[in-house]
């Protein structure tokens, strides 16, 4: 990531992508889910990450859960002395005005504020090698969000990280993509 204070340059890290900046404005729902490692050592290099997003309908409004299940798979060998307890502080970023009504699987309690044009949740992990875990976040969308025909949802990858696997269902339409960049996914409603 980069960061110029020559506006004209930075304008075109912007443009490529380069500077890390949240995604904004966005048609649709949008999701960023942003791993902090606090260990301060590189346990993240063995914990790897599969998020899934569904959609349901309920009462008339839309609620989207977010499944992000961590698996530690240590390599061992002359990484051996890298492989130690990850702390993981999670933060998703989802559109302004969502309002969450669950989290399960943080050590910590919930947690919501407003940030860059968006409402964010986060909580707290922790997972040793070769264990899995689960945070999920469950959430009203605001009523602006869904197209009556169509759901598109923006997934915006965090910078750093190589690639992760996302799966976003809908009653009995599923899309899984292993994504090496930010990605948009459409399903028919």
């Amino acid at each position: 990531l980069v960061v110029l204070f020559d506006e004209n340059a930075h304008t075109l890290l912007e443009k490529y992508n380069l500077s890390g900046r949240i995604i904004d404005p966005v048609e649709g729902d949008y999701a960023y889910a942003v791993s902090t490692n606090l260990g301060g050592d590189k346990t993240n290099l063995f914990v790897s990450k599969d998020v899934t997003h569904t959609l349901e309908k309920e009462g008339g409004r839309y609620v989207r859960t977010v499944d992000i299940k961590y698996t530690y798979t240590p390599k061992g060998g002359e990484y051996g002395v890298l492989e130690k307890r990850f702390r993981d502080w999670m933060r998703l970023y989802v559109p302004a005005g969502s309002e969450l009504i669950s989290l399960e699987g943080s050590e910590d309690p919930a947690g919501k504020g407003e940030e860059r044009g968006k409402t964010y949740f986060h909580g707290f992990t922790t997972l040793g090698p070769n264990e899995s875990t689960t945070m999920t976040f469950k959430y009203y969308l605001p009523q602006n969000v869904i197209d009556s025909n169509a759901y598109t949802l923006m997934v915006q990858k965090q910078p750093g990280i190589d690639k992760e696997k996302h799966t976003v269902v809908f009653g009995s339409n599923k899309v899984t993509k292993e994504i090496t960049g930010d990605t948009e996914f459409k399903l028919d409603l």
